[in-house]
């Protein structure tokens, strides 16, 4: 049985060196990145030398000096990729990449804290702790695990590797039912690479 997410996303990280200033509601519109129906009731945030962060319908920006960051929490989220391509490659190609990353993260609201606690005990089961591990649950207090993070190395030949988290989600609501999937890869680019060749779409 699938159970559907109640929040799903996704961003997209780069690091290198930036220039956030440039990075308005009204540099998008002037570009055509975004229609000026969403940039004109863009929550601007902070534009400055140091950091620039809008929000704009399905978007979440956020860039400093070294770290260019979007996220979407809505679908479909292909337009992600296809903003960030058309940004580097068609504007601003010269910008030296050291790193990007492809991030996925889904939250889903569980039954009951049975069910949550049946998950956490399965991923991270009590006993191995000891007589400690015994004592999370003691005096009508409720402990267990509070995050998960795997990480595989160098799959499919990347030379980097990926990670995958679980943890209880914020974004839900306050509830202890609720969990929060991430899963993301990272890829260190090559050092071969001249900074200014733009990114294939």
């Amino acid at each position: 049985m699938r159970i559907e997410p109640e929040i799903s996303g996704v961003s997209v990280v780069l690091l290198g060196d930036f220039n956030p200033a440039i990075f308005t509601p009204a540099w998008f519109a002037l570009h055509g990145l975004l229609p000026e129906s969403v940039t004109d009731s863009a929550d601007l945030r902070l534009a400055h030398q140091q950091v620039t962060e809008f929000a704009a319908d399905w978007l979440l920006l956020h860039v400093t000096v070294d770290r260019f960051s979007v996220e979407t929490l809505q679908a479909p989220h292909i337009r992600l990729r296809d903003l960030v391509a058309r940004i580097f490659k068609e504007y601003l190609h010269h910008t030296p990449f050291r790193a990007f990353g492809i991030n996925r993260s889904v939250h889903f609201q569980v039954k009951s804290l049975a069910e949550r606690d049946r998950i956490g005990r399965t991923l991270a089961p009590v006993e191995p702790w000891g007589a400690w591990g015994h004592d999370l649950d003691l005096y009508g207090k409720h402990g267990g695990m509070k995050s998960l993070t795997m990480s595989q190395l160098a799959p499919d030949g990347r030379p980097t590797g990926s990670k995958s988290t679980l943890r209880w989600s914020h974004l839900i609501g306050l509830e202890i039912s609720k969990l929060e999937f991430t899963s993301g890869s990272t890829t260190t680019m090559p050092s071969t690479m001249p900074s200014s060749e733009p990114l294939s779409a």
